[in-house]
């Protein structure tokens, strides 16, 4: 009964506040498991749409509906429910009924989402994120240009962006796809085998993280953050027992140890069962409230790595045969600088020491600023501008 009331919500705000008005210049579309700001919103998003506040630039917000999420609708944004429906209708019938391939599908979608809403989806820039709609604003906008905001950590194997062998993938070949990265460490993995894309990676600093100058050697809480996802369900087995490993290890430094779940935890295992016996806890707290106050971060190749860095917490990657990432994504591919081949009883005593603590931090710091620069708010202004 909700997703209807939403879809006809959808359909009058998108008729009354984007169809029926003057077109826009820019469109900001995303999926609602982002909204993790404290006032309900995607913080990705936030200094973005305040440069078009500040500058006049005519837009709109669309956020496309996650089922079973339990982050808030974005009461600032447009319900993109209609949009949701109409495109992933298209998308079924024509894999189902005529067998086509995954781009002739995001085309024909594309091609009756612009007829169904009279073109005014079409504008001169797009800005995506997570991929959502990305193929779809690719083909609505053949003469304006889409882009993929980054979220998380990009590396020459991952999925979503390159082939194993680090050729960029054969659905993010159009030329009015650009890409918006926080970096030159991100940037230079982009263009290390795919050199002719270099004027469609654009290096606009990171939206959403600050660093702070001074670590807190008061700081006493150990955190775990994990990836429980339906991303990974081959692997869940093999995280839970690194996690339990981890922890049984650190035991007997009667630390105070907590365990963070992912924005997209699926609730797929119960891990205070798991935990029975084991002085740790969940927490729930926000991270940028929790962050200040801990004094070591662990987790498997999160991107929470680099959160934790821009305040000087390093981090512990948890590896092994089956769970190699945070070696061929952290180590190989990012070059952390701390722990390699250490075990965790030997950072923990690292650690306990205030002067190494202070050196890591500094050297951790230094890292993060290859991959997260400030947020360049003239560099998004010059891109949205014209």
């Amino acid at each position: 009964m909700q997703k209807l009331k939403n879809i006809i919500i959808s359909f009058f705000q998108i008729y009354s506040q984007i169809i029926f008005k003057k077109r826009v210049d820019v469109i900001f579309y995303y999926p609602q498991h982002f909204n993790r700001s404290k006032e309900g919103t995607n913080p990705y998003f936030d200094p973005l749409i305040e440069v078009c506040n500040e500058n006049r630039i005519k837009y709109v917000v669309i956020e496309e509906p996650t089922y079973g999420t339990d982050k808030p609708r974005n009461i600032k944004a447009i319900k993109g429910d209609m949009i949701f429906l109409i495109a992933g209708t298209i998308r079924r019938l024509f894999r189902v009924i005529f067998n086509t391939s995954y781009l002739k599908r995001e085309k024909y979608a594309a091609y009756i989402t612009n007829i169904l809403t009279f073109g005014k989806l079409r504008v001169k820039h797009c800005i995506t994120i997570g991929g959502s709609g990305e193929r779809l604003f690719i083909f609505l906008n053949p003469k304006g240009y889409t882009y993929d905001l980054q979220h998380g950590i990009i590396y020459s194997f991952h999925y979503g962006y390159f082939y194993n062998n680090g050729l960029l993938r054969e659905e993010l070949s159009f030329n009015n796809l650009r890409f918006l990265v926080y970096g030159k460490g991100v940037k230079d993995i982009f263009l290390k085998k795919n050199i002719k894309i270099g004027n469609r990676v654009l290096d606009i600093g990171c939206p959403i993280i600050q660093e702070i100058n001074n670590f807190n050697y008061l700081a006493d809480i150990i955190l775990i953050s994990l990836q429980y996802t339906d991303d990974n369900n081959d692997t869940k087995n093999e995280y839970t027992k690194l996690f339990i490993d981890t922890i049984n290890k650190l035991e007997c430094y009667k630390l105070n140890i907590q365990y963070k779940h992912h924005p997209r935890f699926d609730y797929s295992i119960d891990l205070q069962e798991e935990c029975k016996g084991y002085n740790i806890k969940e927490t729930k707290e926000r991270i940028d409230n929790i962050i200040k106050r801990t004094k070591l971060h662990i987790t498997y190749s999160s991107t929470t790595a680099f959160e934790f860095a821009a305040y000087g917490v390093p981090t512990y990657f948890m590896i092994s045969e089956k769970i190699p990432y945070g070696k061929t994504i952290f180590y190989d591919e990012y070059e952390y600088p701390l722990y390699k081949d250490m075990t965790i009883e030997e950072v923990i005593e690292r650690l306990n020491n205030p002067i190494h603590y202070e050196e890591d931090s500094s050297i951790v710091r230094k890292w993060y600023k290859k991959f997260y620069k400030p947020f360049d708010k003239q560099a998004f202004y010059n891109i949205i501008k014209s």
